[in-house]
């Protein structure tokens, strides 16, 4: 299978309108998933008010952070750290293109698991979801 050298590779750093929202979420019972490729406007019914581009800062991110697995190059991204789902699944990141979503992820910790030997310490990993 054949496929354009550059297909995969996410672009340099580049410059989003970003906006970190510091308040709680709660998302229990939430369904994102449903939202992919929705508008901003259609998102903002579950996690609240979501803030147009206009007020919103310019940051150069990392291409590998903007860019969703589906290759799409979000523009805009939201972030709560605050957010929660459950006990597992904390701060939330929703990535727009366009107007709309493109992805979401979601940061976790795991949870220890008991073991007869010792296991290699466990950190924090990210789940994308598209």
């Amino acid at each position: 299978m054949s496929t354009e050298p550059d297909a995969e590779i996410p672009p340099g750093w580049r410059m989003v309108h970003f906006r970190e929202y510091n308040e709680s979420l709660d998302m229990l019972g939430k369904d994102l998933i449903s939202m992919l490729a929705r508008s901003r406007e259609h998102a903002s019914k579950l996690v609240g008010n979501i803030v147009d581009k206009s007020e919103m800062r310019m940051e150069e991110l990392p291409g590998e952070y903007v860019t969703a697995t589906t290759g799409e190059v979000a523009d805009e991204v939201h972030e709560w750290p605050n957010a929660s789902l459950g006990t597992e699944f904390h701060h939330l990141v929703l990535k727009f293109g366009e107007g709309r979503l493109v992805e979401f992820v979601w940061k976790f910790q795991h949870a220890a698991v008991p073991r007869s030997k010792p296991a290699l310490p466990r950190q924090n990993a990210w789940w994308r979801f598209w």
